[in-house]
């Protein structure tokens, strides 16, 4: 009898030494991702949710890595999801605007850029793709005033562009 729980032991600590959690399948998706490898990203992001459903980051990073490989419908659908989990998701909001502008969704992006600038008033990568989606639906005095307030908290870029676009 000792012999049979000794080998029950034994099984149950190997298999959850070589069992993956979601963190796991999160750490190894962004790995992945930073080597630019979305795809097998995408698989451990995948696994990191059907492990956990209401795992917004996982969401999230598999929405960038949607962006990165041009789905970029199917990125928004990520980043809704992560929001809609995590409703303080700046970041997310910011992603989800870019892939809207990917799209030619101006008006939607220039939203989702307004929600990360309510969430966060200093994030510069906001206002810098607001400026962006606006130059772009013909609001350059707009465009401007968002690039001089990137360029305000520090951005040198938007000075370039203010050089270009505002003058």
């Amino acid at each position: 009898m000792k012999k049979i729980f000794f080998v029950i032991v034994v099984i149950f600590s190997i298999a959850s030494t070589y069992a993956q959690n979601s963190e796991d399948y999160l750490k190894n998706g962004i790995t992945k991702y930073g080597s630019d490898d979305f795809k097998g990203a995408i698989l451990d992001f995948n696994k990191a949710i059907s492990l956990n459903p209401k795992y917004a980051v996982a969401y999230f990073n598999r929405g960038n890595c949607k962006d990165g490989l041009g789905d970029f419908k199917g990125a928004i659908r990520d980043f809704d999801r992560a929001i809609k989990l995590n409703p303080k998701a700046t970041e997310a909001f910011v992603n989800r605007g870019s892939s809207k502008n990917s799209l030619g969704d101006f008006k939607g992006a220039i939203q989702d850029f307004t929600s990360a600038i309510e969430l966060s008033p200093n994030y510069i990568n906001a206002y810098y793709n607001r400026a962006i989606a606006k130059n772009k639906s013909g609001d350059k005095t707009g465009a401007c005033s968002d690039w001089s307030k990137a360029a305000e908290l520090g951005d040198k870029e938007a000075n370039a562009l203010i050089q270009q676009f505002c003058k």
